[in-house]
This record gives structure tokens, C-alpha cells and sequence, in this order.
């Protein structure tokens, strides 16, 4: 089991946007095995979100982890833009499941 994975340049900037926006985030990215960067709450609503550049893949473990955990909202947070996209989707009253930014073929 491998334990902390790398964090992407672009993290700090979509916590700290997340953060100021109101969201509820925990860093995640050191656990490793394939465990999603950041898990964000807004309004009682959850996502797991994998941050990456825009050009970065998901690797194996990471896909893996995605494909296992259907029945919450997960997502890929490539910038700001992601995540403020992240953040209106789970601002919305109703709790449901969502995936964003995320292609498993």
C-alpha cells in the first residue's frame, strides 16, 4: 500500500478559492493508494475531488478508486474554473451524486 502521493502545483490555489467561497475542505492527498486529493462539503453535500493540471492523467489506482465509489460525488479539479463548478454543484439544497470532469472509458 503506498502512502503519500505528490500533490499537483495547482492545489493550494483550488483549496484556497474553495475555502474562500465557504467550502468545508480536507487535504487528502497524502493517503495515497489512489485516494481522491481533497474531499470538499458545502451546504451538507460531499465530493471527492482529484486535483490535476491540465495536462495531467489519472493513473491506474486513481481510476480504480473512481470505478469502486459510484455511490458519491466525485470529480477532477483541473483550476478554478473546476472547482467553482464543483462548489455550485454541491451548493444546490437537495443532496445527491454527481461525477464532474471525469471520463472512465
Amino acid at each position: 500500500m503506498k502512502y503519500g502521493g505528490r500533490t499537483d502545483k495547482n492545489q493550494d490555489e483550488i483549496v484556497s478559492h474553495l475555502r474562500n467561497r465557504g467550502a468545508l475542505v480536507l487535504i487528502t492527498s497524502s493517503f495515497g493508494n489512489g485516494f481522491p486529493d481533497l474531499i470538499v462539503a458545502v451546504n451538507g453535500n460531499v465530493c471527492f475531488v482529484e486535483v490535476k493540471t491540465k495536462t495531467g492523467k489519472l493513473r491506474s489506482s486513481q481510476v480504480k478508486w473512481f470505478y469502486e465509489n459510484t455511490q458519491i460525488s466525485r470529480g477532477v479539479a483541473r483550476g478554478i474554473d473546476d472547482a467553482d463548478k464543483i462548489y455550485e454543484l454541491l451548493s444546490k439544497e437537495s443532496p445527491f451524486i454527481f461525477t464532474f470532469g471525469l471520463t472512465l472509458d
